[in-house]
């Protein structure tokens, strides 16, 4: 058994894209560049064997066009954009030969990626912690995660002004303080870290008293 390539026409929706129809009504869409190698024409016969080949051509470009197309809106770790791609219904195949095909180019570079996330939690202001939860939701290799942790500063600093915004120089009860502990854990800093600026806090408090 054969199909016929019956018509070929640019892509309305995919630059770089043609849309394939074959007799039986299989539609098809690679890139252009793969029709163009693989000298697709109208009129040509494909046995099956070819037309299973050709699908599986067409759903790797795709994948590999799907994920530069994300890449693109944001900057994310392999791991992540391995998991967006099969969200979006690419094979775990196709997803991680479209992921080596990117960072092949140089596209990819998993610490430079990490450090960004520290910076962006800096920002948040949350600490160690936090900033771990943030690698491991973002796919980000362990091996990269004490290198990029290097970035992190300003902790005590960032502790210290929320403790100033949440208490605005009032002595804290036992009730805020604790309101006080448990955000500040959950924003990632430690027990240590916490106790010794919330102490620093309410000596300062006293000494104006």
């Amino acid at each position: 058994m054969s199909a016929t390539l019956e018509k070929i026409e640019d892509s309305r929706t995919r630059k770089g894209f043609v849309e394939l129809f074959f007799s039986g009504g299989e539609h098809l869409r690679c890139s252009a560049g793969d029709a163009a190698d693989l000298a697709l024409c109208t009129g040509m016969e494909l046995s099956d064997a070819a037309l299973e080949s050709l699908r599986e051509s067409c759903a790797l470009s795709s994948a590999k066009e799907h994920a530069a197309r994300l890449l693109s809106y944001r900057a994310m770790s392999r791991g992540e954009l391995k998991r967006k791609l099969c969200e979006k219904g690419e094979t775990p195949e196709n997803a991680e030969a479209a992921v080596e095909w990117l960072s092949g180019m140089g596209l990819m570079d998993e610490l430079s990626y990490a450090k960004s996330v520290v910076r962006y939690c800096m920002g948040k202001g949350w600490g160690e912690a936090r900033i771990k939860q943030e690698f491991y939701r973002r796919f980000v290799p362990r091996e990269y995660w004490d290198e990029a942790l290097c970035e992190l500063t300003g902790e005590d600093e960032a502790i210290e002004r929320f403790v100033e915004r949440r208490l605005a120089g009032k002595t804290p009860d036992r009730r805020e303080l604790k309101k006080i502990t448990d955000a500040l854990l959950r924003r990632g800093y430690s027990w240590e870290q916490v106790k010794d600026a919330t102490a620093r806090y309410i000596d300062n408090c006293e000494d104006e008293y």
